[in-house]
Formats: C-alpha cells, structure tokens, sequence
C-alpha cells in the first residue's frame, strides 16, 4: 500500500547552555549521512529550524563536516584528523559561535548533482540532493548571512541513479534556475542580497571545467546583486587528495574569503550581537584535579581547542574531547581558541603559572582551577593536581599567585538541525532532515528517531553518517507490528544526539510529530 504522507515535523526544541571555548567544527561541523534514496523533493522541504540560525552554509563535501579520514592521498599524509572546515576558520575570524552556523552539506551535491547519499556503504551516487532542493530549509532556517559553496561536482549530472555527463546548457540553466530562485526567496524571507556570498570552492584537477563553471557561476550570481567572491585554486600541499582541504587549505580559502569580501565584518557584526550568557559553572574537585593533571601532562588528547577546551569542558561536566594537539603552550593555544585573559578571577576561572608555583610541580606550565579569592584577592584558592597526581585544595598567596586568570567563551555545543519531511508507511515512519553538532571532534552526529503508542516504544532507530544530511527509517518489528491496526495513531520524536565528549546537552529535539500509520 502506498506511504501516507505527512507534513514536516513541528520545532521545539530545548537548548541548556553551558560554558565552553570557541571552536567551530572542521569542514563544517559532519553530521549525519543520508542512508536512504532521497525521500524528499522541495515539497517536503522543512518549515521548521531553529529559531535564531544567523548563518547558513549551503555546500559540497569541501564544506561539509564530513569525515576526513576519507582523503588518503593528500600530500600532506593528514588521514585520521579531521581539519577545521575553511568557513570555521572563517568565523574564528570574526569570533563567532559556531552554533550560529548551520551547514546545509552534502557531499558529491551542487546545482545539478544530487548528493553522494549513502556512498559511504558502497551504494552509487544520486541518492542526495541538490542545492536547489535545500533552498526551503534556507527559508525556514530564515539566517542573516547565506552562504553558497559549489560547483565542483556539476561537471555531471544525474538521470535517475545513473551518473552522467553535463552539457554547458545543462549547466547554464540549472544555475540561472537555482539563483533566480535564490534571489525570490532571499527578498521573501528579508535577507539582503548583498548578504548571500558565492564562491567557487575546486582543488587541482580538472582546471578547465572549473574555470567555465565559475563564469557562469559568478554571472548568475551578479545578475541578480548577490555576492561573488573569487578564491583561488589550492595547492597539493593544501589538499588531502585533489579536491579536499587540509588545515592550511582551509586556513587559505577562509583568509582568501575574508579579504576578498566584507563577510568577515558582518559575521563579527552578528558575533558582537548581545547574547545571554550563562553563570559560571560551579567547581568539583575531582573534575577540577581531573583538569590540572590533564593539562599538565600534556597529552595528545588534550581537547577540542587544545587544554582550553579539556578545562572548559570538564568544568561543564563534559569529558574531554580527543584532538591532535598542536605546537605552542597552553595558554598559546587557549586564547586564539576563544579564552581570555580576565584582571578579577571567578570561580571556574583557569589559573596559569609559566612554571610550577611551588616546588615539585615542575618546571613547565602550571594551571589549576579557582575556588575563590581571600584577604581581598591577597590569595587564590584553587584546585590542583599534586605533585604525585593527588588532587588537592591549596591556596596560593602573594609570592606564588598566578600569572594569568583565563576565562573560558560562554557559549553552547549541544547539536542543531531541522526536519525536512516525514513519511508514515503501514509499519514505519521515514524521516529526512539536517543536524550537526559544532564541537563533535569525530565529525559525526547520531539521529534517534522513536515511534511511540502511549507509553509503548513501537521502534527506534538511531544512524550517523558522513555528511548533514540524515534519512532515518523506523520499522516496527514484525511480532510488535501484529497487534497494531492499520491507521494507528503514533508519536515521532526526532532527536539529534550530543557527541560523547563534547559540550551541551545529551541531545536536542529537532521535533515531535502525532501522525497516523498508512491503512
């Protein structure tokens, strides 16, 4: 019997805040695959997302969070380390949140070419979207800066689910369709055409093509007063194959951005935009020891943003986060990622010493976590780890007090994303949308999808991919699905679930839905 189908899920979703470093998720954000064929043409594109989305990313795998380890032949040997995508570096720039940023990215897509889908089990490509069939989420998502990066894979297009060369005409056409469209709806929605920045984001191979692409790219785009902003091609030393970024690629094409557009002066216009802040956290003594010791050891898997983002994220009750750790010291490392350095410590604050403040701490850096001040600030008391990993209260006085008092950005980490369509069959609900959590290390965020009766779980299904783009299927299990009648009315839930590790919440609820099975 046919699917029954239903309308995009309602939002609501709750948020709790906690205190963390800046760091924006490499190569924007990766959030979850599509394991099923597209479910969704522009029809079921979402009417929901999070309220207050300042910046959409639409864009290829170059801009996608993406999985690096994929990229084996780069120059450079980076294979494992997931770089930070260029448009992080770019808001780094600018100071802004990375939960500001939603990437709507799927690997092997563009203006033509539908994206990769499920390529990561070995199925064959046209199985995702298209930019133009994101374009109702951009409308949902209603941000303040638009941001559209591709092109690369529109050398081919698709004919069913077989992969096939594009003319020029087809080119032509397919981009003037999409930025006609754009232009609508960015003038429906109240975004400034000025505000959606175009680029042609390519590589080293296949030069010539790029080259016809970005005219007719950028002559659409200027037709109709958006942003065009040349970037250059990248080096072999820039690449981890011959299209994707490593860090200095990345690094390079958000510099390039930067200086070739006023985009980085709009993004630190939106970063300086009033925000609530959270308290700062109260101070545990074993997570606090937990941290000093971490810190001092130096080991390779200091955090997120390096020991800032393994202080800031214990002290948020989080455990750390493993990333490759980087040259410099902590505090090097600690203020470029978004710590500063504060005159009046509160509690949560990191205090730092260049060398152990007493003897048998050691002669490199020093950090502990503060308790509070005495004697009118004449003493800190802190939380260490001691000289044999011991974790202590200590107080410091005048002849021994910290160098620096470092505080961590307030901001958030616990995952985003919309829902783009639901479809309800005799025994199963399919779910289609996006999700991404800004500070998940491993470049993958879970979607759990629960189908409820009552008080009875009828299934639940939870998937992460490669790319944002998610297509979840829950099946009722054939024994449960005897006693159900046709039409029976069910609960959705759609979850995308918080990064073990990371900051924020456990999960986030893109959306519930009430809606009845196929007859």
């Amino acid at each position: 019997m046919p699917a029954k189908r239903v309308g995009p899920l309602a939002p609501g979703a709750e948020r709790r805040r906690v205190r963390r470093v800046l760091v924006l998720p490499a190569l924007v954000l990766t959030v979850v695959a599509g394991l099923l064929p597209a479910l969704a043409a522009r029809a079921d594109a979402a009417e929901q997302a999070p309220s207050g989305t300042p910046v959409v990313v639409i864009g290829d795998s170059i801009s996608s969070v993406g999985a690096r380890d994929r990229y084996r032949r780069g120059a450079t040997g980076e294979t494992s380390t997931r770089p930070v995508v260029w448009w992080g570096r770019l808001a780094e720039l600018a100071g802004l949140d990375p939960q500001a940023m939603l990437p709507l990215t799927e690997g092997g897509s563009g203006y033509l070419h539908p994206g990769a889908g499920t390529t990561s089990d070995g199925r064959p490509l046209c199985h995702g979207t298209t930019f133009g069939q994101r374009l109702a989420a951009v409308r949902a998502a209603r941000p303040q800066v638009l941001v559209v990066a591709g092109g690369r894979n529109d050398t081919a297009t698709c004919s069913g689910t077989v992969r096939t060369a594009a003319s020029p005409d087809q080119q032509r056409r397919g981009i003037r369709a999409f930025y006609a469209e754009l232009a609508t709806l960015a003038d429906e929605i109240g975004l400034p055409r000025t505000q959606v920045y175009v680029l042609v984001p390519w590589g080293t191979s296949e030069a010539f093509s790029r080259t016809r692409l970005e005219r007719e790219i950028e002559a659409a785009a200027r037709m109709h007063g958006l942003t065009f902003v040349p970037v250059p091609n990248l080096g072999r030393t820039e690449l981890l194959d011959t299209t994707h970024p490593n860090d200095a690629g990345g690094r390079r094409l958000a510099q390039a951005v930067a200086e070739g557009s006023t985009i980085t002066a709009t993004l630190t216009g939106l970063a300086a935009t009033p925000r609530p802040v959270t308290r700062p956290v109260s101070v545990r003594a074993s997570t606090a020891c937990s941290v000093a010791e971490q810190a001092d050891a130096r080991p390779v898997t200091w955090g997120r943003a390096g020991a800032a983002g393994l202080v800031n994220a214990q002290l948020a009750r989080a455990r750390r986060t493993p990333l490759r750790v980087g040259p410099g010291s902590w505090l090097d490392q600690a203020l470029p990622a978004g710590a500063s350095i504060v005159a009046e410590p509160a509690v949560g604050d990191v205090a730092w010493w260049p060398s152990g403040p007493r003897a048998g701490l050691g002669s490199g850096e020093h950090v502990a976590v503060v308790r509070g001040l005495g004697r009118g600030g004449l003493d800190v008391h802190v939380v260490e780890s001691g000289p044999t990993r011991v974790c202590r209260r200590t107080t410091y006085g005048p002849a021994s007090l910290p160098r620096a008092y470092v505080r961590m950005r307030a901001t958030r980490g616990t995952p985003l994303g919309l829902v783009t369509g639901v479809r309800a069959g005799r025994r199963s609900v399919s779910v289609t949308g996006w999700a991404y959590d800004p500070d998940a290390a491993t470049g993958r965020t879970g979607v759990r999808v629960t189908v409820r009766t009552g008080g009875t779980v009828l299934a639940r299904r939870v998937v992460a991919g490669q790319y944002e783009r998610f297509a979840v299927k829950a099946t009722v299990p054939a024994r449960t699905a005897r006693g159900l009648r046709p039409g029976r009315k069910v609960q959705v839930v759609v979850e995308a679930i918080n990064a073990p590790g990371t900051h924020g919440s456990r999960s986030a609820r893109l959306g519930t839905r009430t809606l009845r099975l196929a007859r």
